[in-house]
């Protein structure tokens, strides 16, 4: 009995054209695809919305905000453009002219330590000075007590722009920094003052 079911189902898998389980519902299926003959059994609302085409925005910015999620991205980086503006606009070291070198002063705090960053752009036209830079660092105090001062010595070479860091062994909320070009035409004691960040 067994063998006659496999022999049979075997059968019908060699020629499956042959095999036909229900041979009365040949005419009722539809092979082809047609969207007119959907849309007629549809809804007047769907049929209106097939009809007509979106409309899009005219313009650069129009096709920004076409959907509400395209708005919010274009309203997002513009205001991240305009805090990234603000930020670097008002959060600055001090900055200064020294000897044809545009120098910025900054202080921050990493991991316990207080450290001072010294960045140098040349000016691109001029002759800027090149050569040892003396450096006096020490807090900021109030009263009368003794003040520890340390001294670095940089060296402003012809690149366009540089960047020196130094450690501070002190903690203090501002620093004071004495900086002097001692030789060439440029010579001259600068001070600078900033807040540690």
């Amino acid at each position: 009995m067994l063998r006659k079911k496999f022999a049979d189902s075997m059968h019908m898998n060699k020629s499956p054209e042959t095999f036909d389980p229900n041979p009365e519902r040949k005419e009722d299926l539809i092979f082809h695809y047609s969207r007119e003959h959907r849309l007629s059994h549809a809804s007047e609302t769907v049929r209106d919305l097939n009809a007509s085409k979106p409309k899009r925005k005219k313009g650069f910015f129009g096709a920004l905000s076409a959907n509400k999620s395209q708005g919010f991205l274009l309203i997002s980086i513009v205001v991240m453009s305009a805090m990234i503006m603000m930020v670097s606009i008002f959060v600055k070291g001090d900055t200064a002219d020294f000897g044809g070198n545009r120098v910025e002063f900054s202080a921050f705090r990493f991991q316990g330590s207080s450290y001072l960053a010294l960045k140098k752009n040349a000016a691109k036209k001029g002759n800027p000075y090149t050569g040892v830079v003396n450096l006096a660092v020490s807090p900021v105090v109030s009263d009368e007590s003794p003040v520890p001062v340390i001294t670095q010595t940089v060296f402003f070479s012809v690149e366009p722009e540089e960047e020196f860091r130094m450690m501070l062994p002190f903690e203090s909320a501002e620093i004071l920094i004495l900086a002097e070009m001692p030789d060439g035409n440029n010579r001259g004691l600068k001070k600078f003052k900033i807040k540690v960040q």
